[in-house]
């Protein structure tokens, strides 16, 4: 289960020394983790991916779990079968052509915005241009590779920590009163506040 922050990192962030609250910290963690990655639309923490499927009939397509450390297979479906492609140079890098994108190995890819290309990059060069796809067939090409941050962001821990804190002192079941009635409750859940969520904009995923 996803947990963006340790128990250890909260209680010295909290200042708590005691165990008392040990049980609903460690829950807490949870819910706040699983808020921010839903939020985000993304995991953060890093995992080997096996298999992830996507359309093709494009040049290019986006791993769900980014960045990306390592890819150990893409494959495209050619009507009866996923056939391999051939690695290219790791992270995007050029392969030693200067002329015809058809030349290049089966595919390059880019570790921070997760992009896989068939072919090469059409933006690394005005002397190459990319004319190849990937076939068209839904879910045609596959992806088998390792995603997410081996260590989380501390910017974005400092929002998981800052949600855990505001949590933990009940600022998620705030009650509106007005003429002594109580109206209703506001769950801190139904929207982030300004600081944490211009942080947590810089690592959403528009769906």
């Amino acid at each position: 289960m996803t947990q963006l922050v340790t128990l250890t990192e909260v209680k010295s962030y909290m200042d708590i020394n005691s165990t008392t609250f040990d049980a609903k910290l460690t829950n807490l963690i949870v819910y706040a983790s699983g808020l921010v990655e839903s939020y985000c639309s993304r995991s953060f923490t890093a995992a080997n991916v096996v298999y992830e499927y996507q359309d093709g009939g494009k040049p290019y397509v986006f791993a769900n779990r980014i960045p990306i450390n390592n890819i150990y297979s893409v494959a495209e479906y050619d009507g009866t079968q996923y056939v391999p492609l051939t690695l290219g140079p790791t992270d995007g890098g050029l392969p030693n052509v200067s002329a015809n994108a058809n030349a290049v190995p089966g595919f390059t890819w880019d570790s921070d915005s997760g992009k896989v290309w068939k072919g090469l990059s059409t933006v690394v060069s005005s002397d190459i241009v990319n004319t190849q796809a990937f076939n068209s067939y839904n879910k045609g090409i596959r992806l088998e590779y390792n995603g997410g941050y081996a260590t989380i962001p501390d910017d974005l821990k400092l929002c998981c920590l800052a949600l855990i804190k505001d949590l933990h002192k009940g600022l998620d079941d705030k009650i509106i009163r007005f003429d002594r009635e109580q109206l209703e409750k506001m769950p801190y859940s139904g929207g982030f506040p300004p600081h944490i969520r211009r942080v947590l904009d810089l690592y959403r995923i528009v769906i």
